[in-house]
């Protein structure tokens, strides 16, 4: 009877804050989708996956200020960081893909517009549906790639769950030291790469010309690039830090 009373007692505070994780990360989710719909509009929105994925990002922040919060009360830091690198991956995992999907259909967007139809006005695909009249022909062709698009989404994302679990389970085992100074330079990286995709938003004023590097798939690739050039430069600084503060206080 007391063990049992000793594992409730101990279950009590984890299973807490896993509600209080998911209430948050849902409820911050729900808001900013909210926020944004009333600044871009529903039909941008729709339109947007950057717009979109700013919701995801702002439950991610979320995710983590609330996983700071559990770590400096009941888990130890050793855990903490883990769960910290465990979500950066997956954050990350979901940024890369992300930017590697929108490089893919906005070539083909711009190829099929300027090989079958002579379109070659700057245009990009993330956004194209809201700017272009209903019906016409860069309207058809995106919503028709936004079909395509949708199904690759729903392939990935599944891998990424299996993905956060293995990087879960191998990251137990990684030194504590090397752990926090990858949780350091990815949460850099990641932010990094998350502003940049503010640029990348769509242009609401029809009237306002779209810059040629915006209208250029490549462009897409940029929030991934940004990710993992800072992530490979700064893993190596922060981990000597670390090590270096380490010594210090032995």
């Amino acid at each position: 009877s007391g063990l049992l009373n000793k594992k409730i007692t101990m279950s009590v505070p984890l299973i807490a804050s896993s509600a209080l994780l998911g209430v948050s990360t849902f409820f911050t989710y729900q808001t900013s989708e909210h926020l944004l719909k009333s600044k871009f509009g529903p039909a941008v929105y729709q339109s947007s996956y950057y717009i979109r994925d700013l919701s995801v990002y702002a439950s991610i922040t979320s995710f983590f200020l609330c996983v700071y919060f559990i770590g400096s009360t009941i888990l130890n830091p050793a855990t903490t960081n883990v769960i910290f690198l465990t979500a950066v991956s997956t954050s990350a995992y979901f940024l890369t893909f992300r930017s590697i999907l929108m490089t893919v259909f906005s070539n083909r967007f711009k190829n099929i517009l300027k090989q079958r139809y002579n379109f070659t006005e700057n245009l990009p695909f993330d956004g194209a549906t809201s700017r272009c009249h209903a019906g016409g022909i860069p309207s058809y062709v995106a919503n028709y790639l936004i079909t395509q698009m949708d199904l690759s989404n729903k392939v990935a994302f599944p891998v990424g769950f299996v993905w956060s679990v293995f990087v879960f389970i191998c990251l137990s085992y990684a030194p504590p030291a090397w752990i926090e100074g990858l949780v350091l330079s990815g949460v850099v990286a990641l932010y990094a790469a998350i502003g940049f995709t503010i640029v990348l938003l769509p242009e609401t004023n029809d009237d306002k010309p779209i810059p040629s590097w915006r209208a250029s798939p490549i462009s897409n690739l940029l929030p991934a690039g940004i990710f993992l050039s800072l992530f490979t430069f700064l893993t190596p600084v922060f981990c000597q830090i670390i090590q270096a503060d380490l010594i210090s206080l032995l």
